[in-house]
Parts: C-alpha cells; structure tokens; sequence
C-alpha cells in the first residue's frame, strides 16, 4: 500500500467577540466609585501591604507603562512567528486605549490622591474643564495606564485565548499599582477600564474584524491537522 500524508494549517478559533456591555457595567460602578474615592485613598496613604504583596503590585506597572509594554510586544514580535501579522492588533488595542485616556485627561482636570489634601469632598479633587497642559498632579482622571494595561490583556487574550485569566490577572494588578501608589482614585481606574473595553470592542468590531484570526494552538506554533489520503492508482492491500 502506498500513500503519502498531507498536512494542512488551521487556526485556532477566535474569541466569540468582545461583549460591549461590561463597559457599560464597568462605567456604571465608576460613577458609583465616587462614593468611595477619599476613604479607599486614604486607606492606600495610611496603611502598607506585606512586603511580598507590595513588590508584586509595584512592579505589575510594568504590564501598564507605555515603555515597558513597548518591551513585551518586541518580545512578542520576535518570539511567536506565527502571529507577528497581530502585532499591530496588540499596539492598536493597548497605545490606542492609552490615547483615549489621555484626551480625556486633557478635558478634566483631577487632582491626583498623593496631591490632594483630603480637606474637602470627592468634587474638590476635580480642578476644572480643558486644563490642557496642566501639571501631572492634576492629571489623575482617568488612569492611562490603566487604560493602556487593559488594552494590552485585550490583545494578548485575542491571540492566546486560553490565557485569558492570566492577562486579566495583570491588569487587575496593575489597577491596584495605580491606587497603592497614589497616583488614582478607584473611579480613576474603572473609567479607564471602561473607556479601555469600550476602544478594545469598536476596534474588534469595525476595524480588526477583517484581519482573521490568530494562527495559533494557544503555545506560539501554528496548529496542524494531518489528513490522510491515497494518491497512488494502486490498489491498498
């Protein structure tokens, strides 16, 4: 008998799609943050997490920092071959998140917890609209790094799907760097993430969507299906 073996290349399916209403949810509980925004700084200013857990925030800002990500997706870039094409799916979702957070940031002027005397209430820490080129101390809303952090998972999860608590895991660190370190309030945070799902969706949704699907099993190699076939005009035996 004789037969030859043809192997084909099939992509890993693509996530369903990003469900566009945890934005919403997550707008929702930053309007309702506010509430807490003074007490959960202060708690942040007054108390300090064992050290293990300290460490492990402070440098989770490496998921989040505009240097430090452009690190991760040169390492991406070199490391997975089959998926370099979803590069530019990765810097669209995670600076373009980014951007979005810093426009806004350039319309409200927020001071930052670690700047703020806590003398009055939560809309004391708001300075004012269009500060446009304002001091960092009054740039606390919303989280660019948070934003940047989030869209960063987004990409990663589209790529590696069964990843996907992971890189969620990283940008909830991140998150909690942002208010250990006094730079955000929690509303900061979960308008960023909010304004972070919302990119990642219409992006998935209008622009990406013709890009295809990421050619992998999930561990950086593109997956294969072994078919096999006869092409001899012999007769099996």
């Amino acid at each position: 008998m004789t037969g030859d073996i043809q192997e084909t290349r099939t992509s890993s399916p693509m996530p369903s799609g990003i469900p566009l209403w945890p934005a919403a949810v997550f707008l929702i509980m930053g309007a309702c943050a506010f509430l807490v925004d003074l007490p959960v700084a202060l708690w942040f200013r007054h108390h300090e997490l064992p050290g293990l857990v300290r460490e492990l925030i402070e440098m989770s800002e490496a998921f989040a920092h505009g240097a430090s990500v452009a690190v991760i997706l040169a390492g991406f870039y070199a490391l997975d071959r089959s998926n370099r094409r979803h590069t530019f799916r990765l810097v669209l979702m995670a600076y373009g998140s980014g951007l979005i957070a810093d426009l806004v940031k350039l319309t409200v002027a927020r001071t930052r917890p670690r700047d703020f005397s806590f003398a009055g209430s939560v809309w004391d820490t708001f300075q004012g609209w269009l500060p446009l080129a304002t001091h960092t101390s009054s740039q606390s809303f919303p989280s660019s790094h948070v934003a940047v952090g989030v869209g960063l998972a987004f990409g990663l999860a589209t790529v590696y799907p069964q990843a996907r608590w992971y890189f969620a895991m990283l940008a909830v660190l991140a998150c909690l760097q942002r208010l250990q370190s006094g730079a955000h309030y929690p509303s900061d945070v979960l308008f960023a993430v909010s304004l972070a799902w919302g990119f990642c969706w219409w992006l998935n949704q209008y622009v990406l969507a013709s890009q295809g699907a990421p050619a992998s099993d999930g561990t950086g190699q593109a997956a294969s299906a072994v078919q096999p076939g006869f092409k001899s005009d012999e007769t099996p035996r």
